[in-house]
């Protein structure tokens, strides 16, 4: 989600500096919105538009397996897709 029309880019060797003193003088209030945006329960990054909600299922579905020590190979099995519909 774009905030403002500025178009920034990162520059080599900047890190995030440019965006942040973007921030700094041009939105004042950034800190604010931030915190008020953030407080509370995790949002997914799907809800910032960062990432399609396909690849958040595909990273939804290792995470139930890897913190599960299920095999990979599960993933595959026709009962734990149909888990999924």
């Amino acid at each position: 989600m774009q905030m403002c029309c500025a178009d920034r880019k990162q520059l080599p060797g900047m890190g995030y500096s440019n965006l942040v003193s973007h921030l700094g003088s041009r939105h004042e209030d950034f800190r604010a919105q931030y915190d008020a945006h953030h407080h509370g329960p995790e949002r997914p990054f799907q809800g910032y538009g960062f990432v399609s909600e396909e690849t958040s299922h595909c990273y939804q579905w290792l995470r139930w397996a890897i913190e599960r020590s299920i095999p990979l190979s599960e993933v595959d099995d026709e009962r734990t897709r149909a888990m999924d519909k």
